[in-house]
């Protein structure tokens, strides 16, 4: 088993980019020796194989190890879910090399010649890929591929891309506020941490606009269209605010909560898990407080709030890559797949658009849903171009 001294030098070379495969080896074979087993080792079990560790907040140390140990499992050909269980993943070198990289974090030095922070107008352009802009018109194309820092207007890191993750630096509090906009496509998710350790999931076809660094007075604002869940960082004299579609906030202390605000939807809908949110319009003093396991819903048409008890687990499971349905028309069903897997649905039945669907997608291909369809509604499906279309099926 390599000594100290060795993996402290692969440490400080992975850190600084120039680690190679079999150094890489080496250090993923150490962590997993040390302790005869093969789990992801814990936040301290990594910061005491380093002489000076990070100086991180613990707290936030401990979220980003959770987000990615966390990760959903995928399920197998048949659709048929995996046992969930805390899973042996070191022996992947590229999540353990992620791993290390995240809790590793505040080594990373500035290197901005090193890294193309912008990219080329024809990739921009680009619908099916995510973007952060961060300001002056400079976009950053997020390559679920790479693993690098993410520099600011100016050159500078400000946090660092983990695959389909974006964790912000923390420290110092700004009077000054920046702010940078995350915009994933339809068949896209993202995570997102954000200088106050609160994490954000985004789901498909979904833009959020929040600062940098949060003011150093105030509350810690963002503005979201689309739909996200949140684990908002507790902050009593800071509270936490959402803006989203139609002038509707949520504001909150800390707390879990999920938000769907489609611009092209005609409710906005807040689900709290836990903790105590308060759903706020913009133009009127109207104002609900929610309770956990109660869902808000907008009715734009209306101007009106109605509030119910939910099994939460139906609005937040799509983190997981899992969609479940309860008596909902088939139109909102369609909606979310499209968004989810980018693609287009033509119904050629208002009553086919009405039909009342339960059933739950467990991390599914189009074509297997496809097949549920048929199996378990009224429905027939057939290809055209590049649209499904659905129709009534003959009995």
């Amino acid at each position: 088993m390599p000594k100290y001294p060795e993996i402290k030098k692969i440490l400080d070379k992975y850190v600084q980019d120039e680690c190679t495969p079999e150094e890489l080896d080496i250090l993923i074979n150490y962590f997993r020796e040390s302790k005869n087993t093969s789990e992801v080792p814990s936040v301290e079990e990594v910061n005491l194989v380093l002489k000076d560790p990070p100086k991180m907040e613990s707290n936030t140390a401990e979220k980003i190890y959770n987000l990615i140990i966390s990760s959903p499992i995928k399920s197998n050909a048949s659709g048929k879910k995996k046992k969930k269980r805390r899973r042996k993943i070191w022996q992947y070198s590229s999540i353990a090399a992620m791993i290390i990289g995240i809790i590793l974090g505040g080594y990373y030095t500035n290197k901005p010649d090193s890294y193309a922070p912008y990219s080329t107008p024809n990739l921009i352009n680009n619908n099916n890929v995510t973007t952060l802009e961060i300001g002056d018109n400079k976009v950053h194309i997020m390559d679920p591929s790479q693993d690098k820092p993410v520099l600011d207007a100016h050159g500078n890191i400000i946090g660092r891309q983990f695959k389909n993750s974006l964790v912000y630096d923390t420290g110092t509090e700004q009077n000054e506020v920046k702010y940078n906009t995350l915009k994933v496509p339809y068949g896209k998710k993202f995570n997102l941490i954000l200088s106050d350790g609160t994490i954000v999931y985004l789901n498909a076809g979904t833009s959020l606009k929040y600062p940098i660094k949060f003011p150093s007075n105030g509350s810690r604002q963002v503005i979201l269209s689309g739909e996200a869940f949140f684990e908002v960082t507790e902050n009593k004299e800071k509270p936490f605010i959402v803006t989203a579609d139609e002038g509707m906030k949520v504001k909150v202390l800390g707390t879990r909560f999920n938000i769907k605000s489609y611009p092209e939807d005609g409710n906005v809908e807040t689900t709290l898990i836990d903790g105590k949110v308060r759903i706020m319009e913009n133009n009127s003093s109207k104002e609900v407080d929610l309770k956990p396991s109660e869902k808000a819903i907008y009715h734009k048409n209306k101007d009106a709030v109605t509030v119910k008890g939910v099994d939460t687990s139906q609005f937040t499971s799509w983190k997981e890559g899992v969609l479940i349905y309860d008596e909902t028309p088939l139109y909102q069903v369609i909606k979310d797949l499209e968004r989810t897997y980018d693609i287009a649905f033509e119904v050629e039945s208002e009553t086919i658009r009405n039909y009342k669907f339960n059933g739950v997608f467990d991390n599914l291909t189009v074509d297997q849903i496809l097949e549920i369809f048929e199996l378990s509604s009224p429905i027939k499906y057939y290809k055209l171009n590049k649209k499904i279309i659905l129709k009534e099926a003959k009995s």
